[in-house]
């Protein structure tokens, strides 16, 4: 399930059926973020698939920061 709000967007959770599925679903998810200009993409776990694509690991207070941000900013999540 996704959830976006403005310009952040919360990854909550996830299954797949094939081997790798969700791989390729993260990628196209970054894909569709950029796209849009989302400023926030909280995926609530690093790893080394995030960190392929961009992903950095911030603390609590970077967070809340870049959280602020986004909510200043209206993003829709579309192709």
């Amino acid at each position: 399930m996704e959830v976006s709000l403005k310009a952040a967007f919360f990854g909550e959770s996830m299954f797949k059926t094939e081997p790798d599925a969700d791989k390729v679903a993260l990628y196209h998810c970054h894909q569709i973020l950029q796209k849009n200009k989302f400023k926030l993409w909280d995926t609530q776990f690093y790893t080394d698939h995030f960190s392929s694509i961009g992903c950095i690991e911030i603390d609590s207070e970077e967070y809340d920061i870049r959280l602020r941000e986004a909510m200043k900013l209206e993003c829709l999540f579309q192709l």
